[in-house]
């Protein structure tokens, strides 16, 4: 166990204020959620503020910190094979697929 610091994914002044915008916080945290899910298959379900920490790196970008690992699922691949063609279909406005 370690102790990690860091401001709350919710502290929205402290994340304007280290990182000028909170938009380059929400880019990154979309980023790791979106590889876990997309790529790996693998899903933290307890993601809330509490538990998303924000942290500045030395080259100044946000660094995700996510805590309590203690509950995981990991998806079968044929399901998340389906779950990326589900949600590549909506981007594309593709309603057949999509169906």
């Amino acid at each position: 166990m370690e102790f990690v610091e860091g401001d709350r994914i919710n502290d929205i002044e402290a994340l304007k204020l280290k990182f000028g915008s909170p938009e380059k916080v929400s880019s990154a945290l979309i980023d790791i959620y979106a590889r876990m899910v997309f790529l790996y298959g693998h899903v933290h379900c307890d993601a809330h503020p509490g538990n998303i920490f924000i942290r500045k790196q030395p080259n100044g970008k946000p660094q995700i910190v996510l805590l309590d690992h203690g509950f995981y699922c990991t998806t079968g691949e044929k399901f998340r094979r389906q779950f990326c063609e589900l949600w590549y279909s909506l981007v594309c406005v593709d309603y057949e697929k999509t169906k």
